[in-house]
């Protein structure tokens, strides 16, 4: 009885609590709809594949069809080919007339004169390539031969079957080339006199194929060797392409063929593959007998007819779905006043069975009186509603009657909750002490005690002198709150004994009374509290010291990558600075076209390769949180003009045309970081003319919500929307990987998209496969007012050709020999005059000894022997000159650029150092007046200067 009024309480308490009725359960209808929704799918699918099956079954008949007839019009154009061969035996009588002289020479020499007279009309009339007459019974001796040298095939197997049928035989042989070789038997006097052996190439054969037929057809023989290399030789196959239709558009078919089918395949049932946009299916031809190994090849466009098969199995598609969701929504609405009744009526019986009449009635919704013929449904609720009114006075008057009930049970339930509690009383003046109630609930041992003693010797003996304690010091007003433990047996009991103290009777007799309880397992549940925090503080302090060694470690890891990668780059561009420099000396003093491209290549190479290291190690900065981001006032247009003048090269390689739109409204003046921004935009740009094959590309620059956009469009290959997913992932890049048509290390967009971000911007992508793509960054630039500074409206060419440094002394300082020579050749290149010394040493003494020339600038290398470059740079100012003085190093971190500032150098370049940016540096730190410059070159004789040839 009590569990059942608990449970009723439990019930009318979350009957209280919960929200209004739920809707959302999985009803009958959505059953319905759900398996009527599966039953149309798989009837679409279904018919999707009848579809399918349909139009791929007319495919391959048709295709079958077209196979057949493309073997018969091969065969016939090869017994054509025969047939215009053997037609040339009609000169054969030529042979036999005497000439106007009366000469009556041998055959062969009549044949020989006919060659010489009409050998041109042969190659152009009949498409012969080669004739040899082989006289007598000797099927191997040669006669005459046109054109002269040309060796005899070997048809020696022809040339036997002939004699003996005396009529024209002819054969295909594939070699470096696939030629039609006809033998003839010429005949006189009723014998066979000698045998014509008539080459002609199949190239006209398989034109008219392709005429006929629209195919292409490749013919593939076996590989000769280490010979066959270049595009005709398929590896995969170990064959050769030795007569083909349209190299240029059979060939990078048969290649991409030859990787995803072997051989065997090809030749065991049709194949289809797709190339660019076209769908082609390759199928073999029966070999000709005379040569077994040779592989016919046709290759059929059928991109039509695959696109048909689609779009008839999306339509298909299309329109399943279109009825499913139409019989869907008929369903729902024809079902929704029924289910509306049920989904009520599911609701209600809970409520019955919970008894919560009042929201029964609330909620229940009555019967409409708008509505038609009541239902089976309607009476069932109605039903429900007159039920619950009945239930409802029968609990009324139930509850009344449990009430009284209940009050007595709470107070069971307390005296339930002290199950180990006794109560006792005691006289410690007269050694009485008994348990009056409760002893069974802490132990049988305690019952029945009549004396303080008796008690006392259940105990625990460590803790009777303190408990004897307590009892004596008792006295009228004062309360005893004890814990000790008894011992009964081998068991220890904890006990908490609490008691209060009066004098009662006429004797006033001392009289205590109190309870005691069992606490044993709330001891024991400390002391494994207790004992499981200490040993979690163990645990953690433990777990802290691991982390933190964790942390060091971590740290040192990082520290030891940062280090090992600046050594990287250190140890390779320190060799790269000679091969670009050397490559840039090249170009220079190359006075042959081919030599300079060859340096040309390797300067392009080499500045691949930095660009390659540029990128790790800007990718490691970001992955370590080092990389900043600096806010400086730069011009923007100039910054653009830059960017665009690096790649003008490239797009001229190319032959692409490259338009560059800057509004009139942008500022003269931003503040951000210019080095970053133009490395994105020289990735954006470089990416568009990388895979731009023809046509152009653009660059717009305008204002768009206060923001900058830099607008980046081309005609390339577009790009999928798959792979724009992963677009900006480090490491990936477009395209088959494996073919590697696209050189880069696939973290340009990548970090460009990070340098955006860190910028307050973004890069956002549209694209489309085979029409083009376009990137667009946005950044936040604010605006700087400028003064004096000359706009800059359009973007301005490459510089002419011109000496540049001309009257500017330079000191270079550089231990290594490389180093020095390709640094002097470049300025002297450029009209400067330079003093090249080996060490720190012989730098300072060059600038301090009164008697040397007087430098402008002077570079210096950071890193020598003895005295360094820093060092040299610090002995120099202290000697108080003030000569601009350029660090060299192949260091890029920003640390060892503010150790050569705090040095006193006045800039620091990094290897391996190009010559534009050189000369930049150079002139940015040189300033000469230009009337200067110009009376020098006067003086001079004027030799190379010139209004363009100040500085």
């Amino acid at each position: 009885m009590r569990l059942r009024v608990h449970l009723m309480g439990d019930k009318d308490m979350r009957a209280h609590e919960s929200p209004s009725r739920p809707r959302n359960f999985l009803s009958l209808k959505w059953k319905s709809l759900i398996v009527l929704s599966l039953v149309l799918a798989m009837v679409n699918a279904s018919l999707a594949y009848l579809v399918y099956r349909k139009t791929t079954g007319q495919f391959e008949l048709d295709q079958s069809t077209r196979r057949q007839a493309q073997i018969r019009e091969l065969n016939i154009v090869l017994s054509q080919g025969i047939e215009s061969v053997s037609a040339f035996a009609a000169f054969i009588p030529l042979l036999s007339v005497r000439d106007a002289n009366g000469d009556s020479g041998t055959g062969a020499d009549r044949l020989a004169k006919v060659l010489a007279e009409h050998g041109a009309m042969l190659d152009v009339e009949w498409g012969i390539e080669g004739v040899h007459y082989l006289a007598g019974e000797a099927s191997a001796a040669r006669v005459i031969s046109w054109p002269t040298g040309r060796p005899v095939p070997s048809v020696g197997s022809l040339l036997e079957t002939t004699r003996r049928a005396e009529a024209p035989q002819g054969q295909l042989s594939c070699r470096a080339r696939c030629m039609q070789t006809v033998a003839l038997p010429l005949l006189r006097h009723g014998r066979t006199d000698g045998l014509l052996v008539v080459e002609r190439s199949i190239a006209d054969g398989l034109r008219e194929f392709h005429l006929l037929s629209g195919a292409e057809i490749a013919l593939l023989s076996a590989a000769t060797g280490e010979a066959d290399t270049g595009s005709r030789r398929i590896a995969p196959w170990g064959r050769r392409v030795s007569g083909v239709t349209h190299p240029d558009r059979v060939l990078p078919i048969l290649h991409t063929l030859a990787r995803t089918a072997s051989l065997a395949q090809v030749l065991d049932k049709p194949q289809r593959i797709r190339y660019a946009t076209e769908w082609y299916e390759v199928f073999s031809m029966p070999a000709p007998s005379t040569q077994p190994d040779l592989t016919l090849l046709v290759f059929n466009r059928v991109t039509g007819q695959v696109s048909a098969i689609r779009e008839a199995t999306s339509d298909s598609i299309v329109l399943g779905l279109g009825g499913l969701v139409l019989s869907e929504l008929i369903l729902l609405l024809l079902m929704r006043g029924p289910m509306q009744r049920i989904q009520d009526v599911v609701f209600a019986l809970p409520l019955l069975a919970d008894r919560s009449y009042s929201r029964l009635r609330d909620e229940l919704p009555c019967r409409p009186a708008h509505r038609g013929a009541r239902d089976e449904i309607d009476v069932m609720v109605s039903v429900i509603g007159q039920v619950s009114q009945q239930i409802e006075a029968l609990d009324a008057a139930h509850s009344a009657a449990e009430q009284a009930l209940r009050e007595s049970e709470q107070s069971l339930q307390l005296a339930q909750s002290l199950a180990k509690v006794a109560t006792w009383v005691g006289r410690p003046l007269e050694g009485h002490f008994s348990i009056t109630q409760g002893a069974r609930r802490i132990d049988c041992a305690l019952e029945g005690l009549g004396t303080w003693d008796e008690f006392l010797a259940l105990v625990h003996p460590d803790d009777r002198s303190r408990l004897c304690i307590a009892w004596r010091q008792a006295h009228v007003g004062s309360l005893m709150d004890i814990e000790f433990r008894l011992r009964v047996g081998t068991r220890e009991i904890d006990v908490h004994a609490m008691a209060a103290f009066d004098a009662v009777g006429r004797g006033r007799i001392l009289h205590g009374a109190g309870m005691m309880q069992d606490v044993t397992e709330m001891r024991a549940v400390q002391r494994v509290l207790s004992d499981t925090r200490d040993r979690l503080e163990d645990e953690v302090l433990a777990r802290t010291a691991e982390l933190v060694a964790a942390r060091n470690e971590a740290e040192r890891l990082a520290q030891t990558k940062s280090q090992f990668l600046a050594n990287m780059s250190h140890e390779i561009r320190t060799p790269l600075n000679a091969v670009l420099g050397l490559s840039q000396v090249g170009m220079q003093q190359s006075e042959k076209r081919r030599i300079a491209t060859t340096f040309e290549q390797i300067l392009d190479a080499g500045e691949h390769l930095l660009n390659v290291v540029n990128d790790v190690l800007d990718m490691s900065k970001l992955e370590a949180g080092k990389l900043v981001i600096e806010a400086r006032p730069f011009e923007l247009r100039k910054a653009v003009a830059q960017c665009v003048e690096m790649l003008t090269q490239r797009v001229e390689a190319k032959s692409l045309s490259l338009r560059v739109n800057v509004v009139d409204d942008l500022p003269e003046q931003v503040v951000g970081d210019e080095f970053r921004l133009q490395q994105i935009l020289i990735n954006l740009l470089s990416n568009a003319i990388k895979f731009t094959e023809r046509g152009s590309v653009s660059l717009d620059v305008y204002r768009e919500s206060g923001r900058h956009c830099f607008r980046v469009r081309d005609t390339g290959i577009g790009i999928s929307p798959e792979q724009i997913e992963r677009l900006f992932t480090p490491f990936d890049q477009l395209g088959d990987a494996g073919s590697r048509r696209h050189e880069g290390t696939g973290l340009g967009l990548s970090i460009s998209n990070t340098l955006a971000m860190l910028m307050g911007g973004e890069i956002r992508v549209r694209s489309e496969p085979g029409v083009g793509s376009e990137f667009v960054l946005r950044v936040p630039l604010k605006q700087k007012a400028a003064r004096g500074i000359e706009p800059c409206n359009g973007l301005s060419a490459k510089p002419a050709e011109r000496q540049r440094l001309v009257g500017v002394s330079v000191l270079v300082a550089d231990d290594v020999y490389i180093n020095r020579l390709i640094l002097q050749q470049l300025l002297e290149v450029e009209g400067a005059q330079v003093t090249a010394v080996a060490d720190g040493a012989a730098a300072v003494a060059a600038v301090l000894d009164g008697d040397a020339r007087d430098f402008d600038i002077a570079l210096m290398d950071v890193q020598m022997p003895e005295t360094d470059g820093r060092e040299a740079t610090r002995s120099i100012r202290e000697a108080g000159a003030k000569l601009p003085i350029i660090g060299v190093t192949a260091h890029v971190s920003r640390e060892e650029r503010a150790a050569s500032v705090a040095a006193g150098m006045d800039d620091q370049l990094v290897k391996p150092i190009m010559q534009d940016i050189l000369v930049q540096t150079i002139l940015r730190h040189v300033a000469r007046d230009r009337s200067a410059v110009l009376s020098e070159c006067r003086l001079q004789g004027g030799g190379g200067c010139g209004p363009q040839n100040t500085v």
